[in-house]
């Protein structure tokens, strides 16, 4: 006997067994947890700083050596990338894998408090921050047309 001959000749478990299938598709789907991303945690920190009114060679050397010099006596330290921009310094630190960024940032903080009399009196308070890939979008996109911004957005 195929199966094209049951399910004719018995349709009513042929409806049966769909729905049995339905039911439990339908709890397996509400009970799946979606995440796009596994939780991981990279070792990278970032310190930014402003200096206003400041060019890009001014803010390297008054912000930025300074900045590089005091986090690299952070432990764990695998790698110092640094940026200098017009009134903007970022310094980006690349860790070793299974360091406690917790503990780290906040060794950060402390050595850049201790040395917070070197920088010039405008620079503002340097921000430390982790890299988290969960705050970063998912997608990003752009649009352009002949409309204005208002009637494109």
């Amino acid at each position: 006997m195929h199966i094209s001959d049951l399910a004719i000749n018995r349709p009513v478990t042929t409806i049966m067994c769909i729905l049995v299938v339905l039911i439990l598709g339908f709890v397996s789907l509400t009970s799946l947890n979606v995440d796009l991303l596994p939780e991981m945690d990279f070792p990278v920190a970032m310190v930014m700083t402003s200096y206003p009114g400041a060019g890009p060679q001014e803010v390297e050397s008054l912000v930025t050596k300074r900045l590089e010099a005091v986090l690299g006596t952070v432990s764990n330290v695998k790698n110092i990338m640094s940026y200098s921009m017009s009134g903007q310094s970022v310094v980006i630190l690349e860790l070793e894998w299974g360091t406690d960024l917790d503990m780290t940032t906040l060794e950060m903080r402390e050595k850049i408090d201790l040395a917070r009399w070197v920088f010039p009196d405008d620079v503002e308070q340097p921000m430390v921050m982790k890299m988290d890939p969960n705050m970063m979008p998912i997608m990003m996109f752009g649009l352009t047309g002949e409309m204005g911004q208002e009637d494109l957005f």
